[in-house]
């Protein structure tokens, strides 16, 4: 289609084009985006599309426009991330928090979260997102009983607003409490991803004293020592790692974790043949465990996790995340030190 076509389909978005028109004009958008072709898109949004369709989403007199124009906004930044600053700047997530609500049905709903992840991305976007009153019914979303897609989506719109402190404070008290449905959906029913972005929550969560008791007490350690040994995604295990590091910052967390089995696993992971990022978590959660106490410091040092940090040191360099973690681990017990130093001497002989 040519940009005199583009163009014609454009106008016909138009507040004073008929409602049949508008959806007709939705719908080859729709075919247009799915071909993913960037320069189409450039001449689409080039021609006005966001802020007619923008102005679509708002109708909710006619909901089968604003079905069709969430996924028209959902597939253009799903696979155009750049014009996710003109979608929020045309004013897009007020009109998208509205569609959240549970009367839009599955397809909207889903469709609406993931425009509002793709807009999350960027910090000020999250801080008005959760502004907006987004975060209830994203967390609404997480429950057992929710579609798929729309949970899906919510669970990553809300990963990214959860790396805002503020933010992190009202998911945790939103209503039907966040925490327990993300520690359901790091269960066998979740998919790899939605058990890495629950963990990933999670790990966020856990910055704050009162989430990480909460978390504890629902039940997420024994689910997350399991996703130490996930083997079909990279950020399962890595977000994992991360999470318990956050939670055993509460000495009593850091003991159950510890309880649960985690050590080991983490050992394991610090592997020639775990990634760099999963290493760094395992690292940094074995360092944030191992400052808890004596019996904590003891067991990890029995794992052989000392010589398996000394070895990766080669391979992350001085300012890594797995140097930082040596130097932690260093400070916590005598015991430690001095078996870092006899892994280091072992190295240079």
């Amino acid at each position: 289609m040519n940009r005199r076509d583009l163009r014609t389909v454009v106008r016909k978005l138009s507040a004073d084009a008929r409602p049949s028109q508008q959806k007709a004009a939705l719908l080859i958008l729709t075919g247009l985006f799915k071909e993913a072709n960037p320069d189409t898109a450039a001449a689409i949004v080039a021609a006005g599309a966001i802020s007619k369709v923008i102005h679509l989403l708002g109708l909710g007199y006619h909901s089968r426009l604003q079905h069709n124009a969430a996924a028209v906004l959902y597939l253009l930044v799903r696979r155009n991330a750049e014009y996710a600053p003109a979608i929020a700047a045309a004013g897009a997530i007020p009109a998208l928090v509205k569609l959240l609500a549970p009367g839009s049905g599955d397809e909207v709903q889903s469709n609406a979260a993931g425009v509002l992840a793709s807009l999350a991305k960027n910090a000020d976007n999250a801080v008005t997102i959760a502004a907006a009153g987004a975060i209830p019914p994203l967390v609404d979303l997480l429950r057992p009983d929710s579609d798929p897609l729309p949970q899906q989506n919510a669970l990553g719109a809300l990963v990214l607003l959860s790396s805002n402190a503020t933010n992190n404070a009202v998911i945790a008290s939103a209503a039907a409490c966040a925490i327990p449905l993300l520690v359901h959906l790091l269960g066998p029913d979740s998919t790899a991803d939605m058990k890495a972005n629950a963990a990933a929550a999670l790990a966020s969560l856990a910055r704050d004293a009162e989430n990480a008791a909460t978390i504890a007490a629902s039940g997420a350690i024994s689910s997350l020592v399991q996703l130490l040994v996930h083997a079909s995604l990279t950020t399962v295990p890595k977000n994992a790692a991360w999470a318990m590091c956050q939670l055993s910052q509460d000495d009593d967390i850091a003991v159950t974790i510890a309880a649960a089995g985690a050590i080991p696993s983490l050992v394991l992971l610090l592997g020639a043949d775990s990634p760099a990022e999963v290493q760094e978590g395992a690292a940094a959660a074995l360092a944030s465990l191992s400052c808890a106490g004596d019996d904590i410091a003891g067991a990890v040092v029995s794992a052989g996790a000392i010589p398996a940090l000394v070895r990766l040191l080669g391979s992350h360099g001085a300012d890594s995340v797995v140097s930082r973690s040596i130097h932690a681990l260093g400070k916590c017990s005598d015991e430690i030190r001095a078996a870092i130093d006899a892994a280091v001497m072992s190295q240079l002989n």
